[in-house]
């Protein structure tokens, strides 16, 4: 996407400074995985630990194409199963996935329209496909750490 925005002629500044970014965004990514394992294990929900997990395995890869996004299913399952306990979470799994369908349209139309406006259409499916990305791993994150997110039988109980 940088590339895309900034062209691949970097001065050698710029290019340190996009290398910086990229490094610390993948630490910050990793760093925050393992923290949200650790407190999804200790509520004992591991399925939500791996779901994070998948998320963070297509937001740590270094190329992403549309077909990898397919893999966000599964975290978006356990947050559309969840969505009574966790809002948040079912929140940015609903915005996660209509911003992936405005990538995947983008990208049809941009089949139809090439090569007129292949550049616009490029920046389009790309933002639309990183947004939806981070809006997976947004949801995955915080189903994983919420602490309000709470079996079916405990919800049975608790209803008036």
């Amino acid at each position: 996407m940088f590339w895309l925005l900034a062209g691949r002629n970097l001065s050698s500044a710029v290019n340190v400074f996009r290398t910086g970014v990229t490094a610390l965004s993948l630490v910050l990514a990793a760093v925050m995985t393992v923290y949200a394992t650790g407190a999804a294990q200790r509520r004992g929900k591991n399925s939500f630990a791996f779901g994070l997990w998948v998320a963070a395995s297509v937001v740590l890869t270094p190329i992403v194409w549309l077909h990898h996004l397919t893999l966000l299913l599964i975290p978006l399952a356990q947050v559309a199963g969840a969505a009574r306990s966790d809002v948040t979470a079912f929140r940015l799994g609903v915005f996660c996935y209509c911003t992936l369908e405005l990538a995947l349209l983008s990208y049809w139309v941009g089949w139809l329209l090439w090569p007129a406006y292949l550049f616009p259409i490029q920046v389009v499916t790309a933002g639309a496909a990183f947004t939806a990305l981070l809006l997976a791993f947004g949801a995955a994150y915080t189903l994983a750490v919420s602490g309000s997110a709470r079996s079916p039988s405990k919800l049975a109980v608790l209803r008036p």
